[in-house]
């Protein structure tokens, strides 16, 4: 085991693309490179513990949920290490370490999901631009920006809203003994001290402590450090 390694792994910023094509494409990129490490995490024999690294306000749900299913994968032991901040979709990711960890100031929580339409069509009218759309279906358009939506698209919307937040406060309320659960699951967003007092974290403390849990529990001495290998990927892929 004193030859065995931890992974350190980041998992910062939004999570999923931003609608913006170099963002986009920076962020896909960002989220494959997260997943091979995780798998290779996994699959290593080498490496004995995984401690994520997490600075991140969450973000789409899909893109949460990949990285959700790679983490619940490995089998080894993982540390979710909350920096500034692990909120909604990157907290989702944390709770399925065997320990989360925050500093004092981290911003932990955030329970939920939120659907956001753009809604352009007052603007548009004030601009004197009209907008002409021809659809093959009644839901087509339904996340149109150029147009309000209709009661019915507001309902489809709130019940896609509530099956996500379902599977998503599900996973919390398995993984977590939460205190005060009614405030906890509303989207409320907690100081690392208070986050400790509602049992979304486990302790406080941040990179070294960390490494300290995971060598007492597995032995493992060295460090694998994949955020500068992250870091030189996605400056490659950038300036190709």
């Amino acid at each position: 085991m004193a030859f065995g390694r931890i992974a350190i792994i980041p998992i910062e910023g939004p999570i999923g693309g931003m609608y913006f094509p170099l963002l986009e494409e920076i962020r896909e990129r960002r989220l494959s490179m997260i997943e091979k490490y995780l798998e290779q995490a996994k699959r290593s024999r080498r490496i004995k513990a995984v401690i994520l690294k997490i600075n991140s306000p969450g973000g789409k749900v899909y893109p949460c949920k990949r990285l959700v299913e790679r983490v619940k994968e490995i089998k080894k032991f993982t540390v979710a290490q909350i920096e500034e901040i692990g909120t909604s979709g990157a907290y989702w990711i944390a709770s399925w370490c065997d320990v989360i960890l925050a500093d004092d100031f981290s911003l932990v929580g955030g329970i939920g999901a939120t659907s956001i339409k753009l809604d352009l069509s007052d603007l548009m009218r004030k601009l004197g631009i009209n907008f002409d759309s021809i659809s093959s279906g009644k839901y087509k358009e339904l996340g149109s920006p150029f147009r309000k939506s209709t009661e019915e698209e507001r309902k489809i919307r709130e019940e896609e809203l509530r099956l996500v937040t379902q599977v998503f406060v599900q996973d919390i309320k398995t993984r977590r003994k939460l205190k005060r659960e009614d405030e906890v699951l509303q989207g409320r967003v907690y100081r690392g001290r208070e986050a400790k007092d509602v049992g979304l974290i486990d302790d406080l403390g941040g990179e070294r402590k960390a490494i300290e849990l995971c060598r007492q529990r597995t032995g493992a001495k060295r460090i694998l450090n994949f955020k500068e290998k992250m870091e030189r990927g996605l400056l490659s892929r950038l300036f190709r």
